[in-house]
């Protein structure tokens, strides 16, 4: 999965073997320059578990976009990328 920081190239990727859910609020916490620990709970925007599952069984293309603490998060099942909404 390719990670892009402020929606521009890909600047990193992530292991294949962690949830979207960890890797979504890694990736925040790291364009917020906080600790994952230190930021608003991913729940608070949507649902981690439902997330992870999604991109489980998901046998098509699937993309979802929602806010999170001031930053606009984009998912899909090869990219996650976050950047500020204003």
């Amino acid at each position: 999965m390719e990670i892009c920081h402020g929606g521009g190239e890909p600047d990193a990727s992530a292991d294949s073997s962690e949830s979207v859910s960890t890797i979504v609020a890694r990736e925040l916490a790291a364009t917020m320059g906080r600790r994952p620990t230190a930021t608003t709970p991913l729940a608070e925007s949507v649902d981690p578990d439902a997330m992870d599952e999604l991109f489980a069984a998901s046998d098509t293309e699937l993309e979802i976009a929602f806010e999170h603490d001031g930053y606009l998060v984009r998912v899909s099942e090869d990219r996650v990328s976050v950047s500020p909404t204003e």
